[in-house]
């Protein structure tokens, strides 16, 4: 179990801290010297066969606030300390502020010093920290009142601690390694060690890590987890990793960074939430206030677009992105807190939605909806909820990533949600069933208007199939309705056009007319067609009409454009490529030249030249200097052509 103390300076946290566990938190000679946590502070309470408890002293100085920060994420108890004599402060009430924003549900209250106080004293602080409590995430958080310095009640505490710490739920063991860096320092005689909390998964040595956002890839050389050398480090311990790496040195990893599973290494500059407004505050949070924001252990900068109206009023909760002016890495659910421009005091916090945030369309309808979808912790009624939203589907992949899940957790999420997963060439994406057999009728039908109103029409052009299909309609799932009806046959896709599989494109009459009197004369001379002018004179009719005729023709698959001012049929196109194709396969390195070619064929040279130059257009082959390489099989090559 990990605790962190809370509340106003010099009410004896560190004091504290040291009675329950028998170490001075303070490591620094500064803050031994004035008496004043500066900065984080950590002790270990090992308990009798069970749990050690971790400590995270944090300062109480207002100006300390920024370090306070980074000790508080991750973790699963807070200790606020208010001294009897002085009574809540105005850190107290921010600490306690603070702890509600991340959302911490257990803690307890010591009321410190009593040494120096009557009773009825500490009955009074006792009953202004309750009012304090009131509506606060710790609003059930037990109090104790003890002295530090006489020892009187710190048993009370100390047995509390204890059992909280028997009874802290196990963190769900899902998800690659995370872990926020608190503190990073150079170790004699081992190197590298950063420490701080683990938020996920786990860590054994010989681990490669990702540095997060820089980018640097690390590896776990050893252990220590709740102060103790061991061979695995799990969510919910505060761990030491002594690190080496190419690039490893004293300002490679700082406090901020995240270490974390390579897979795992995605820095975003921006990310939607869910953000509160604290009630304190005087007015309205406006869009595009300037912020410092605090997530994980990282102090950043940044701004808050507000996406629902233009500011959220005090005590009101509202979706955001926050755009940072600097990356870090971050998951759904990670929780921030936001402080104004100068860093003096806390505006409000929240929770992570989407660590993908777009910049374009963030503040449209669907986005909105489809962001309310996504504030769901189960992942199965999310999952759910983002496809009833998205009839583009769900990339599962970013999915997975944005909430830190494995593909077997995925794959038991949408198959609980019940909903359709296709897989495309690009991803493997979820779509509600209902709108699945949208999408599939959406192309089918979208296919069928274009021949009604193109019945000689090779058929619809994908890059016109999401126009046709409709604007609610698009993504992958209409990519993954197309593969599917082809794979069922009810659909024909070829030369980059859909056609219905009973659909047959003719020529108009009169250049069907034409058409029979051409083919024969492409055919007459094997391998060696006419010319278009020649083609033309021997037809009696003038060039210019022939060649759209031609053109009209390949848009069929009919004919075949070997280069401008030449036309062959399929067949013949596809007996030339296998000839090239045996030529290739008699050489010893695989290529041939084109008088090798020339010679197969008995092609004239400047005919051999067009057929070389329209095969390497069509990439059947590549010219490689002098010479050409086959780059697929004739019959893969030519089969959408084929007559």
């Amino acid at each position: 179990m990990i605790v962190a103390t809370a509340g106003h300076i010099d009410h004896g946290k560190t004091l504290l801290v040291k009675a329950l566990t028998g170490v001075d938190a303070d490591r620094l000679p500064e803050e031994k010297r004035r008496g004043l946590t500066i900065d984080l502070g950590f002790a270990y309470l090992p308990l009798d066969d069970g749990p050690t408890i971790g400590f995270v002293d944090v300062p109480g100085h207002e100006r300390f606030i920024r370090n306070m920060l980074a000790g508080v994420s991750g973790i699963d108890l807070a200790l606020l300390i208010v001294a009897a004599d002085d009574g809540p402060m105005p850190q107290t009430e921010e600490h306690l502020a603070i702890l509600d924003l991340l959302d911490v549900r257990r803690g307890a209250v010591a009321i410190t010093k009593i040494d120096r106080v009557d009773r009825r004293r500490v009955a009074e602080v006792a009953e202004d920290v309750q009012i304090l409590l009131a509506g606060a995430s710790l609003e059930d958080a037990p109090a104790f009142p003890l002295s530090a310095l006489t020892g009187a009640g710190v048993a009370d505490l100390r047995a509390f601690l204890e059992s909280a710490a028997r009874a802290v739920p196990p963190r769900a063991g899902g998800g690659g390694f995370r872990m926020a860096v608190d503190r990073a320092f150079h170790l004699k005689g081992a190197g590298i060690v950063a420490t701080g909390a683990v938020f996920s998964g786990e860590a054994r040595p010989e681990d490669r890590l990702t540095v997060t956002p820089g980018g640097l890839e690390v590896r776990v050389r050893g252990i220590h987890a709740q102060n103790r050398e061991t061979g695995v480090g799990a969510a919910g311990q505060r761990c030491a990793l002594n690190l080496a790496g190419r690039g490893v040195g004293r300002d490679s990893i700082v406090r901020g960074d995240w270490l974390v599973a390579a897979a795992l290494h995605f820095p975003t500059r921006r990310f939607d939430a869910r953000l509160k407004v604290l009630s304190s505050e005087v007015r309205p949070l406006r869009h595009w206030t300037p912020v410092h924001v605090h997530i994980g252990a990282a102090a950043l900068t940044g701004r808050v677009a507000v996406l629902e109206g233009r500011a959220i009023r005090p005590g009101e909760a509202g979706l955001a992105q926050i755009v940072l002016d600097s990356p870090t890495g971050i998951v759904f659910g990670d929780r921030f807190v936001v402080r104004d421009q100068s860093a003096r005091r806390t505006v409000g916090g929240g929770r992570v939605i989407d660590p993908f945030a777009r910049a374009r369309g963030r503040r449209t309808p669907g986005r909105l909806a489809l962001l309310g979808a996504s504030d769901e912790e189960d992942p199965a009624k999310a999952l759910r909820d983002m496809c009833a939203a998205s009839p583009g589907g769900v990339d599962l992949d970013r999915f997975a990533a944005a909430r830190n899940l494995s593909r077997a957790d995925v794959a038991a999420a949408a198959d609980t949600a019940a909903v359709v997963v296709v897989e495309t060439r690009a991803a493997r994406v979820a779509v509600a069933r209902r709108n699945w057999e949208r999408a599939k009728a959406a192309v089918a039908d979208a296919v069928a208007g274009h021949h009604a109103g193109a019945a000689d029409g090779r058929g619809l052009a994908l890059g016109r199939l999401r126009a046709a299909a409709g604007p609610e309609l698009g993504g992958a799932s209409l990519d993954a309705a197309v593969d599917d009806l082809v794979a069922s046959g009810a659909i024909v896709r070829e030369g980059g056009r859909l056609r219905r599989a009973d659909h047959r494109p003719a020529l108009p009459p009169e250049d069907a007319a034409l058409w029979d009197r051409v083919a024969p004369l492409l055919e007459a001379d094997e391998g060696r067609p006419p010319s278009v002018p020649d083609l033309a004179a021997s037809l009696g009719i003038p060039a210019r009409n022939l060649d759209r005729v031609l053109v009209r023709a390949g848009r069929h698959g009919l004919a075949v454009q070997v280069s401008r001012n030449r036309f062959m049929t399929p067949a013949m196109a596809r007996r030339l490529a296998e000839t090239a194709e045996r030529v290739a396969a008699g050489s010893p390195d695989g290529r041939f030249t084109a008088r090798a070619f020339r010679d197969a064929t008995a092609l004239g040279r400047n005919l051999t030249i067009e057929v070389l130059e329209f095969f390497d257009r069509f990439g059947f082959t590549r010219r490689v200097g002098d010479e050409r390489t086959v780059l697929k099989s004739a019959a893969d090559a030519f089969a959408r052509r084929d007559a």
